[in-house]
C-alpha cells in the first residue's frame, strides 16, 4: 500500500483555522478587554480550542482536555502551545467577556441556519455552566459552520453539509490535503 495521493504535511485542523486572522482575533479581544489578566490561555487559544472541541463533538471539558492532549504534538505546530486542562477551560468560559465577531448576522434564514446546527453539532452538553460559557460555546458553534461553509463553497465537488462535516471531524487530525480529500475523496 502506496502513501496516500492527498497526503499533506499539515493535519485537516491546521487548514480549517487558516481562514481565521490570530492577529485580528487577538486585536479584537484585546479592545474588549479580553486579555485583560490572561497569562497564558488567550483568545486564540480559546477560540482553537472550543473550535477543536465543537467540531470534534465532545460533550465535557474533561472529554476536550484529554482529546488535546493526546494530539498535544500536532496542535502545538498550529499554535496551540497551551493544552488546558478542565479547570482552565472552566474559568476561561466563566469569566470571558463577550468578544466574538458579530458578522453574517443579516438576512440569515434563521429556520435553516438551526436545523443546520443541530443536525451538525448537536449542543447535547454544555461545557461550562455560567451563561457566558453556553454563550461562548453557541458562539464557536456558528463559528465551525460558517468556516465548513467557507470550506464547502470552494469546493468543486458537490457535499451535502452534514457529509462535509462528517469527514471533516473523522479526518481533522489527519496529514491530509483538505480540499485534495474533499475534491477527490476516492482518488486513493
Amino acid at each position: 500500500m502506496g502513501k496516500s495521493t492527498h497526503f499533506l504535511g499539515q493535519p485537516l485542523y491546521g487548514q480549517v483555522i487558516k481562514l481565521l486572522d490570530k492577529a485580528e482575533i487577538l486585536e479584537i479581544s484585546r479592545k474588549n478587554g479580553g486579555e485583560r489578566y490572561i497569562k497564558r490561555f488567550d483568545a486564540w487559544t480559546h477560540l482553537m480550542t472550543m473550535l477543536y472541541a465543537v467540531i470534534m463533538r465532545h460533550d465535557s471539558l474533561r472529554e476536550i482536555s484529554v482529546s488535546m492532549l493526546s494530539e498535544a504534538r500536532k496542535l502545538a505546530h498550529l499554535g496551540v502551545s497551551m493544552m488546558p486542562t478542565r479547570s482552565t477551560l472552566s474559568d476561561a468560559n466563566a469569566r470571558r467577556p463577550e468578544v466574538i465577531v458579530n458578522i453574517y448576522r443579516q438576512r440569515w434564514e434563521i429556520e435553516l441556519l438551526f436545523k443546520q446546527i443541530k443536525q451538525n453539532f448537536p449542543l447535547r452538553y454544555f461545557y461550562g455552566e455560567s451563561r457566558n460559557a453556553i454563550k461562548i460555546q453557541i458562539w464557536v458553534t456558528l463559528i465551525a459552520n460558517l468556516l465548513l461553509m467557507v470550506i464547502q463553497s470552494r469546493l468543486s465537488r458537490n457535499w451535502s453539509f452534514s457529509g462535509l462535516t462528517t469527514m471533516v471531524r473523522l479526518t481533522l487530525m489527519y496529514y491530509v490535503d483538505l480540499y485534495s480529500l474533499l475534491n477527490q475523496p476516492e482518488r486513493d
